[in-house]
């Protein structure tokens, strides 16, 4: 059994998973003019907490992830809630490109630090959005792993903000921003809690 299908189900039982969610929503509202018409795109939708915090400021949101268990939790949310404008997607942008229609908006949060290749998957966002859309990624600061020891791996122990700024204009967006967005106070298995800031950054596709 794989580590995104044990989580999948008690996922939303945490308090910190809605209260970082939340934090990120409101940042993103303040950062970025969001439209009723526009249609976002969450990459890595896990969930799908931080869509739903947005479900009334889109036209449409498509959930994105790879794992078919977190696709089978939300498409189970949009049929409890109604939600009338998400639409789920299982695709892995590392192995093919997304083929759907282009987006204005495609936000991702805790996802980007589980990519191997992010400089292609920043491009393949750059393909999917409209001219002058928006991304927007929140994620962890470089950490010493201990965030998923024993837990979920990932490739990368938190993202170089600096580097991340670099691949992002490389990959055809312009006016990077970035800041501090959230903290998760995590207790390890000494009995030591520890901190793990998340960082939040916009850029415009040129």
């Amino acid at each position: 059994m794989n580590s995104f299908k044990q989580a999948a189900s008690t996922w939303d039982d945490r308090p910190v998973h809605w209260e970082r969610s939340q934090a990120i929503a409101n940042l993103l509202k303040q950062r970025i003019s969001l439209q009723s018409g526009m249609i976002g795109l969450e990459f890595g939708a896990g969930t799908g907490i931080l869509s739903f915090l947005l479900k009334d400021d889109l036209k449409k949101i498509i959930l994105l992830d790879s794992s078919p268990e977190m696709i089978q939790v939300i498409t189970e949310k949009i049929a409890q809630t109604g939600v009338p404008n998400f639409e789920t997607l299982l695709c892995d942008l590392e192995k093919a490109p997304y083929e759907g229609q282009q987006v204005d908006l495609i936000f991702t949060q805790m996802a980007m630090h589980h990519v191997e290749n992010i400089p292609l998957v920043l491009k393949r966002f750059n393909d999917m959005l409209r001219p002058e859309g928006h991304v927007v990624i929140a994620d962890l600061y470089p950490e010493d792993g201990s965030f998923h020891a024993g837990g979920i791996p990932a490739f990368h122990n938190g993202i170089d903000i600096e580097l991340l700024c670099h691949d992002v204009q490389r990959a055809g967006f312009a006016k990077c921003q970035h800041e501090p967005c959230f903290t998760v106070k995590r207790q390890l298995d000494n009995n030591i809690v520890k901190e793990f800031p998340i960082f939040f950054l916009s850029a415009q596709k040129q």
